[in-house]
Formats: structure tokens, C-alpha cells, sequence
């Protein structure tokens, strides 16, 4: 036996029962899930003030939309229901096209609009064809210089069977 008190002590304690350190990490694993929980609930709350915010403030457009209609002189009337139309679905266009305040031209405009962004989409589409054959063609030089041998090595060997 130790002479040691202190010793003596630590000796004399039991052991620690094996589920301690398990009790302890459920613990700290009970913390972190109440933590994770806590701000996913403030986060679900956030985001739904955010929702609820934006309906408010759509639900305020719509309801104000005809009286501003109504000041706005033709050519910026014209000009807000291309935008409109411009910016919506086929099936939304449809029920853009109908409503009582639309002015006359308003369809051709918005085909002028699509051609443009058609002709837009293509020139881009061609453009990155373009860099895609550009990298292709790039790639294969790397690699047929990597896989060919050059012209000086199979020029040597014939030079030396000829002198030779």
C-alpha cells in the first residue's frame, strides 16, 4: 500500500461506471439537438414573417394596380403591359392579353420582344458551340502530342539504318 494520501484516496474510489462517459456524451449530443431545434424553429419563423411579408406586399400591388393603371398616360401603359406580357408564360400572357385596361399594339410589340431575345439566344448558343469545338480541337492537340511521336525521333532511327 501507498503512504501517499492522496493516493490511498484515488485508490480507494470505485471506478467510474462504464456508461458515465456514454451518459455524458448523450448529454452534450441532448445540447446540440435542443440547439439545432431552437434555431431551426427561428429560422422556420423568420422564414415565414418573410412569406407572410411578401404576400402582404403583393396582395398591396394588386389592390393599388388598376388606380395606377389609370394615371398612366398611353405610351407608358403600352410600355408596362409589354414588360408584363414580355416577362410571362405563354398561359399567363393569355389572361394578360384580356384585361380591359391592355391597349391596342401591345401583341406585335411582344413579338418583336421575343424575336429579339430568340436571336439573342441563338448568337449565344453559336457562340458557345464555338468554344466548345475551340476546347475540343485544343484538347486533341495536347493529346495527339502527347501520343505521337515527334517527327525527329521517327526521322533518327531511319538515318541510323540507312548509314548503317
Amino acid at each position: 500500500m501507498t503512504t501517499n494520501p492522496i493516493a490511498a484516496k484515488l485508490i480507494a474510489k470505485k471506478a467510474k461506471p462504464e456508461n458515465a462517459k456514454a451518459e455524458i456524451s448523450d448529454n452534450k449530443r441532448d445540447t446540440g439537438q435542443r440547439i439545432f431545434d431552437t434555431l431551426m424553429r427561428s429560422t422556420e419563423k423568420e422564414l415565414l414573417k418573410e412569406q407572410k411579408l411578401n404576400r402582404e406586399r403583393n396582395k398591396a400591388i394588386v389592390s393599388n394596380l388598376p388606380y395606377a393603371l389609370g394615371v398612366l398616360d398611353e405610351e407608358m401603359l403600352l410600355d408596362f403591359f409589354v414588360a408584363l406580357e414580355g416577362s410571362a408564360p405563354a398561359s399567363q400572357r393569355k389572361l394578360i392579353e384580356t384585361h380591359p385596361m391592355r391597349p391596342e399594339g401591345v401583341s406585335e410589340l411582344v413579338a418583336e420582344v421575343d424575336a429579339a431575345r430568340a436571336k439573342q439566344a441563338e448568337k449565344l448558343k453559336a457562340q458557345r458551340e464555338a468554344e466548345r469545338r475551340e476546347k475540343e480541337r485544343e484538347q486533341f492537340e495536347r493529346l495527339r502530342q502527347k501520343f505521337e511521336p515527334a517527327k525527329d525521333e521517327m526521322s533518327a532511327p531511319e538515318d541510323s539504318k540507312s548509314k548503317g
